[in-house]
């Protein structure tokens, strides 16, 4: 079994990760119970044997600190994997790395402004450098203990250079649709979504799709062993090559 890859739409199905390790939230005893801080790390690889040997690598950190006057949240992801369709020929089949910041209004209103700055890069996309920044405002519909649901909706500029230099780069302006959801079936069973939808002003068959849901469960306070589905398209990766 292995995961295929497409021109324009790429997945990754990661089912049992080698090791997956995550933090989970603490209050600092110098904290308010409306102030908190999280950072989450994961490593995880998969191997899959076959006609069509493959082997992937993942890797994120992210930081997230909320009080009563913003809330900021971090970012940093790294995949990379090799395929092998017949002995002595392996070639690289993913490589992919994100940089990502946003900072938002206090968690306590139930609308709040929000500012992101995010550079990428993909090699099945042939993106050499994606730069974004954008604004908008985030909607918290749901937000106890156990459950969240928050909606975002902006605007923002991006700038991306192709792979390949036959290529032009290109300078557009986007709007952004997202929606997260958690929920915590139980202390240690936890599941997230996190779906963002951007289409270009114009043209508007310019558009990206990110899907990324987990379900985490927690072995102690400080690890995790997390099941990931990423799901990503890029409407323009044909015309730059992919």
């Amino acid at each position: 079994m292995h995961p295929g890859y497409h021109a324009r739409m790429q997945r990754s199905f990661r089912p049992l990760p080698l090791l997956a390790v995550a933090a989970v939230p603490v209050l600092l005893p110098a904290q308010s119970p409306e102030r908190s801080r999280k950072l989450e790390s994961e490593l995880s690889g998969s191997v899959f044997f076959g006609n069509t040997s493959q082997t992937l690598a993942s890797t994120r950190l992210d930081f997230e600190r909320r009080d009563s006057t913003f809330g900021m949240r971090l970012g940093g992801r790294f995949h990379y994997g090799e395929t092998t369709p017949a002995p002595g020929s392996t070639f690289v089949s993913k490589r992919a790395w994100e940089l990502a910041a946003q900072v938002e209004g206090p968690s306590s209103r139930a609308v709040a402004p929000y500012v992101r700055a995010s550079v990428n890069a993909s090699l099945e996309n042939r993106i050499a450098r994606r730069y974004n920044i954008g604004a908008g405002a985030t909607y918290r519909v749901i937000e106890t203990g156990g459950t969240d649901l928050v909606f975002s909706v902006g605007a923002s500029g991006e700038h991306t250079q192709p792979v390949v230099d036959t290529v032009s780069s290109t300078t557009l302006a986007r709007g952004s649709t997202t929606v997260r959801v958690r929920r915590e079936f139980s202390t240690r069973v936890t599941m997230t979504n996190e779906t963002a939808y951007q289409p270009a002003f114009r043209p508007t068959s310019d558009y990206t799709i990110v899907s990324v849901t987990a379900l985490q469960t927690r072995l102690s306070g400080f690890a995790a062993v997390t099941l990931t589905f990423r799901d990503s398209y890029d409407s323009r990766a044909v015309s730059r090559g992919a």
